[in-house]
């Protein structure tokens, strides 16, 4: 929903915060859809972040929301299970939505979602 220019800057800089938010999660649904859905028995946090280091800038704004640090990715490695503090929720939606869909996806669009500026 659209903020009124009348409302007060905490609201509208909260409203492009979420947004902001909204949009990379959106990109990064579509690159895991468009490139990982093929490779979903090999899924797992380590190989998204290897899949996509070429977004490095917005790979450290999910992990700043994630807590997807290389501790935390170390300790879930050595206990073989992946553990995400806040970032559970995310990751778990990204995957589902990797694996129901099919590996004949489109490709008429490249994945790569350009958010501009």
């Amino acid at each position: 929903p659209d903020v009124s220019p009348d409302a007060p800057q905490w609201g509208r800089t909260l409203q492009a915060f979420a947004m902001g938010v909204c949009g990379e999660l959106r990109a990064l649904d579509a690159y895991v859809v468009n490139q990982l859905a093929p490779q979903e028995d090999h899924l797992s946090p380590l190989s998204l972040t290897a899949h996509v280091c070429e977004w490095e800038d917005r790979l450290r704004f999910l992990t700043f929301i994630c807590r997807l640090d290389e501790p935390t990715l170390a300790q879930s490695e050595e206990q073989g299970r992946w553990q995400f503090p806040r970032g559970a929720c995310l990751l778990s939606y990204l995957f589902d939505v990797a694996r129901q869909t099919p590996p004949d996806t489109p490709s008429g669009d490249s994945g790569r979602v350009d958010g501009g500026s």
